[in-house]
């Protein structure tokens, strides 16, 4: 294999795996979105009623848990969503990599684990 098919195929892998580690961090991105929407759907909350709730714009709540954006939710608000639906952060976190995995995990309560089944209904 000559030189110029080596640099290539180096900088081919190069590129590959860095193409990948961003569609995997985009993908744990819109897991996240999705668990956002979801929680809030178990509970029965308009955007409406939860942006009241937080004390942030609906278009705040709307930009988190919309898929096709891509802005990253903030800390600041992924607090507020733990306060105001009783759930710890890591929890969130938690619910987000169960998602990715694609398969029941054990979970640290019966209320995550009712909503995994809801949501995969």
């Amino acid at each position: 294999m000559s030189n110029k098919q080596k640099d290539y195929e180096k900088n081919f892998k190069e590129r590959f795996k860095r193409d990948l580690r961003i569609v995997r961090e985009n993908e744990e991105k819109r897991t996240l979105k999705l668990v956002l929407k979801l929680i809030r759907l178990y509970h029965k909350f308009s955007q409406t009623d939860i942006a009241i709730g937080m004390n942030v714009s609906k278009s705040s709540i709307s930009e988190a848990e919309s898929e096709i954006s891509q802005k990253d939710v903030s800390l600041n608000l992924l607090n507020k969503y733990s306060i105001y639906f009783n759930i710890a952060l890591s929890n969130i976190f938690y619910l987000r990599e169960c998602v990715i995995a694609g398969k029941e995990l054990p979970l640290p309560s019966e209320v995550h684990k009712e909503l995994l089944e809801w949501a995969m209904e």
